[in-house]
């Protein structure tokens, strides 16, 4: 992917302001908006726009991945919190019925 960011003139991260010479990688990689304007003002090669769409794909699928895994964890906190809750509520119970 490093040959399909390599900075051909310079040019201007717009999200950080990080400025990029010929022969650096532009990196992290641009949105696809973002590299089609580079390469339309020469600034990357054409392989910039295919890459940018790959990142984000990968970005997006990362994404999706770690919200399945916050819903995972949340549901298993809740279980595990409903199980304590139960739990208690059996023993108050048990206590109860002892001092009666």
């Amino acid at each position: 992917m490093s040959k399909a960011l390599t900075v051909l003139a310079e040019c201007v991260d717009r999200r950080s302001g990080k400025r990029f010479k010929a022969g650096e990688v532009f990196d992290p990689a641009p949105t696809v908006d973002q590299a089609k304007r580079l390469v339309t003002a020469g600034c990357l090669p054409e392989a910039a726009i295919e890459a940018a769409a790959k990142a984000d794909a990968e970005a997006e699928k990362a994404a999706e991945k770690k919200a399945a895994q916050e819903r995972a964890e949340a549901e298993a906190k809740e279980k595990a919190d409903a199980e304590a809750k139960a739990k208690a509520e059996a023993e108050a119970q048990k206590a109860a019925e002892k001092k009666a």
